[in-house]
């Protein structure tokens, strides 16, 4: 043992390593803090397509209700680029095969193609005859020449396709500037859609954009289809007439939450705009198990506060047929006004949709995070395989030289993505594994209580130390609308768990062999296991262990955002009030199972009652690990994430009182039968 670990000892170096990496954190989460609040324009949209659908079921033009929507908070109308399926449907264009239109020509007498040019396997288009040629343009440019033909010999103009069976939903002819220009004149922002084609060339795209701003204001474009607009050779000139105009570019978050709804082109796109993307919300009834008003509007809410959310993509409501025409226009203005009322409630303002800033953490401060975590990783390694401070000090500086390195270099988001996957598995362990050596008894409740709560409170600032570090770590734009997420959500929740049990195990074998050797560690995790293991089995232990397995299971299946275990109705319901009474709701693990559940197992040890205690404190540790993860949910502003935080605990408190009164209630009653029966 070195001079320096003799003196301050060797757990004191390393926290002073991480207090100091934590001031540097500290930096980097105030800096991303201002970047989050100063975000706070909501663009509110409203879907074209959709909304003259619901006009037409209820009888009233489609720009009468916009106008009644624009007093209710309506910013802007998505207008997506006609498709030829569009024309179909409005009888702006007829679509016949060749045999139907020889049929049809033998049948009426009217000659509009010249029988010898048509084709029986061709498909033939006969548009309004004023939209013919423009049609044609239109059409040539996107499949190309050779495919499309004018026919004017006969007695109308008729577009011809020679590939047969071309797919007509999503081939984009251009937009309906009449449409866009009229609703312009009613106040609104135009969000554009444009479809992209192959062989799209940089004058097709800078065309585009002349046309629309001739015609519109435009604040926002979200691509439409299958690919981003200029995919695969033009999305640089896409990307720069955006920022050349000033026009948001807008990404809608998949129906899970989690990343963006995949396009060609999605990932360069991005990094064409520098990340300055509008994350979308993009509503539909079909996601919200029960579609009322009230959860509709708390979905679109909620999306903004807790997802970084800055445009919502709205859709009219029409799951209620049976209702009068009035009854549902009514709805839909309520649900608009509703939302928009809400989010001013809660300081957000209505407007154009601004991108966040283009906020990077400071490489050197980061650094200081990284080594912060390394010192953090050498106190959880010590209690297994002990090193030299002074060894374990170098190693953490080479970290921080390392880290300023991997920084700068192309796999900086996967290095940062790594490191925080050790502070996730660390720092719960850490603030767990010292309950597993309380052997003292106090007398009273209250002195129980009160010594079990105070170790909570430094358990669960350990684990909030832990998810700040997360948050400093991984606090770039680019992690904020969530482009690049935290990864191994799954992995995080297990490995803290195993790492508890090894613990356990060491714990165990140390009654057995006093560490006297660097090594004689790792055998007293081998000598608990090994007792462990040859532990004699009663059914009860098995009992035990079917419950355990079902509760690993239904654990496993709610982290992450595929999970495959459905919320019960009742934990919804709990869920809605708690957002509604407390902002913010804390997070159901957390307040209801790991935190009085850790306040119970101490509380236990501090009884004399140590047998179950080790099951219970590795149990209720899913609740330290839920409070780290919190804050790797990187699209929820920070703040907003300590807050959740705070509020679990402060519950949690409650519930361990509860818990442990219970506890106290069942215990006496147990201890008095059993005098009763040896008297």
């Amino acid at each position: 043992m070195n001079r320096l670990e003799k003196k301050l000892g060797k757990k004191y170096i390393l926290w002073a390593v991480i207090i100091l990496a934590f001031a540097a954190g500290l930096v980097s989460l105030v800096q991303r803090h201002r970047v989050e609040a100063e975000n706070t324009r909501i663009e509110m949209i409203m879907d074209y397509a959709t909304l003259k659908e619901f006009s037409a079921s209820i009888g009233v033009p489609p720009l009468t209700i916009l106008e009644q929507l624009r007093e209710v908070g309506i910013t802007s109308v998505a207008v997506a680029e006609d498709t030829l399926k569009d024309l179909l449907e409005n009888s702006k264009v007829t679509a016949l095969t060749g045999k139907e239109l020889l049929n049809m020509q033998r049948i009426s007498g009217k000659v509009l193609v010249e029988e010898t040019a048509i084709n029986p396997n061709y498909i033939y288009l006969v548009p309004e005859n004023n939209e013919a040629q423009r049609l044609y343009e239109r059409l040539s440019k996107r499949l190309g020449a050779d495919s499309v033909a004018l026919l004017t010999e006969g007695q109308a103009r008729v577009i011809q396709l020679t590939r047969s069976g071309e797919k007509l939903d999503k081939l984009g002819v251009g937009f309906n500037y009449e449409l866009i220009e009229a609703i312009s004149r009613l106040g609104f922002k135009i969000v554009a859609r444009p479809y992209n084609f192959p062989g799209i060339t940089e004058e097709d795209i800078r065309e585009t954009f002349k046309e629309l701003e001739q015609y519109a204001d435009l604040s926002t474009v979200v691509f439409a289809g299958d690919d981003v607009y200029g995919y695969p050779d033009q999305m640089k000139v896409t990307a720069q007439i955006l920022k050349d105009l000033n026009i948001n570019y807008g990404a809608a978050e998949t129906p899970v939450q989690r990343g963006f709804v995949s396009a060609h082109g999605l990932d360069e796109m991005f990094k064409l705009m520098d990340y300055q993307v509008l994350r979308v919300y993009s509503a539909t009834v079909s996601e919200i198990k029960n579609p009322t008003i009230a959860n509709l509007v708390d979905n679109a809410v909620r999306s903004v506060k807790e997802r970084n959310i800055r445009a919502l993509y709205l859709k009219p409501i029409t799951n209620f047929p049976q209702k009068a025409p009035e009854e549902q226009l009514k709805i839909n203005l309520d649900y608009v006004r509703d939302i928009k009322k809400e989010l001013e409630r809660q300081n957000y303002k209505v407007g154009i949709g601004e991108p966040f800033a283009p906020f990077y953490t400071n490489r050197y401060l980061t650094a200081f995070v990284i080594a912060g975590i390394t010192a953090a990783a050498f106190l959880l390694l010590n209690l297994f395989y002990p090193l030299p401070v002074l060894f374990e000090l170098f190693l953490t500086g080479l970290a921080w030289l390392v880290s300023l390195f991997l920084l700068r270099s192309s796999q900086t988001v996967l290095f940062r993505q790594a490191v925080a996957i050790l502070a996730a598995t660390v720092f719960p362990t850490l603030a767990v594994a010292p309950l597993f050596n309380l052997h003292k008894d106090l007398s009273d409740f209250k002195t129980r209580f009160g010594k079990a709560g105070l170790i909570f409170l430094r358990t669960v600032g350990l684990s909030i130390l832990g998810g700040l570090f997360i948050a400093a770590l991984l606090g770039d734009v680019y992690f904020l609308i969530e482009y690049y997420y935290f990864r191994g959500v799954k992995l995080v929740h297990i490995l803290p768990l195993l790492l508890l049990i090894l613990v356990y195990f060491r714990n165990k074998g140390a009654e057995q062999l006093p560490a006297a050797r660097r090594l004689d560690r790792i055998k007293q995790v081998y000598l608990g296991a090994k007792e462990f293991y040859y532990h004699q089995v009663y059914f009860g232990h098995l009992m035990i262990l079917v419950l355990l397995a079902v509760a690993g299971y239904i654990y496993i299946g709610r982290t992450g955002h595929t999970a495959g275990i459905p919320v019960p109705n009742i934990e919804v319901q709990l869920r809605a009030f708690l957002d509604k009474i407390l902002y913010i709701r804390p997070r159901t693990k957390e307040f209801l199972i790991g935190h009085p559940g850790l306040i119970l197992g101490v509380y236990l040890a501090f009884r004399g009652h140590r047998r179950f205690t080790p099951l219970i404190l590795i149990g209720s540790a899913i609740g330290q690990i839920s409070l780290v993860n919190t804050f790797a949910h990187l699209r929820t502003p920070v703040l907003l994430s300590l807050f959740r935080t705070l509020n679990g605990v402060w519950l949690g408190l409650i519930m361990g009182l509860i818990f442990c009164l219970v506890g106290e209630v069942v215990l006496r009653i147990i201890e008095g039968l059993r005098r009763s029966v040896n008297d």
